[in-house]
């Protein structure tokens, strides 16, 4: 399905491509409480057929449809975040439109993450990005925050950003539970990639982190296959104690 230019006809299509599964309201109900979105705003489609879909839009009037007046499915905000991804395109060119998208569409952490792990333009346009994302890191609006950090776990870590990482690691501050979800698995693949460094941070700095983000952190990389016994056992041992009440 290619988006011809009528977004009235494109809306109405997407629902012939709701997946059988969703049609069984069990399925349904399970897929709308894993991505968290409310039930009137799921069509019911999988991640494959939006990706299809998106693909054959980048190709041709991408600039008519990311400009149309929409809906407010997570379908449609999905979608319009992976023709973004997958534009041919220089970044000057692009960066308002990711701008508008992380603004507008991003309002859930599947959305955030789906996106972002498309939008390969980063890779050789990192320092523009960079200097984006960080400017969300005081922002109001959890979403935002979310975005600078699932940004810099998918293209970050590395010896040229890693003491810049662990900087944003100590200055996040925010109790919405997906920012701290995702400030936690940001530090965990951090020990994955870059151990000696976040190590060190983990054992100094662990009070610039709230216990909660500390302890899910330390979770995280527990769990994680690419860490060893031992490095498990030191993690372990170095768990914040928390009274229960």
């Amino acid at each position: 399905m290619i988006y011809n230019g009528n977004y009235n006809e494109f809306y109405k299509e997407l629902f012939n491509l709701i997946d059988e599964k969703y049609k069984d309201e069990t399925q349904f109900e399970r897929h709308r409480k894993i991505i968290n979105v409310p039930r009137e705003e799921i069509i019911g489609l999988k991640i494959p057929p939006m990706k299809k879909i998106a693909q054959e839009i980048a190709k041709n009037n991408w600039k008519n449809f990311l400009n149309e007046k929409r809906n407010n499915t997570y379908e449609e905000k999905l979608i319009r975040g992976l023709v973004i991804g997958y534009v041919k395109e220089d970044y000057n060119n692009l960066e308002k439109y990711i701008e508008e998208f992380f603004k507008n569409d991003v309002d859930n952490w599947a959305i955030c993450d789906s996106a972002i792990s498309n939008l390969k333009i980063i890779k050789k346009n990192r320092k523009e990005y960079f200097k984006l994302i960080t400017g969300y890191m005081d922002s109001h609006n959890p979403w935002e925050v979310r975005v600078l950090l699932v940004s810099l776990l998918n293209y970050y870590i590395d010896h040229e950003y890693i003491y810049e990482l662990i900087e944003i690691c100590k200055k996040v501050k925010n109790e919405h539970y997906y920012v701290k979800m995702a400030l936690a698995w940001l530090i965990s693949i951090m020990f994955i990639k870059k151990r000696e460094e976040t190590l060190k941070f983990l054992q100094e700095e662990k009070y610039n982190l709230d216990t909660w983000t500390y302890n899910k952190a330390l979770q995280k990389i527990t769990e994680s296959f690419r860490v060893t016994k031992e490095d498990k056992d030191l993690i372990r041992s170095m768990k914040i104690k928390t009274s229960k009440i």
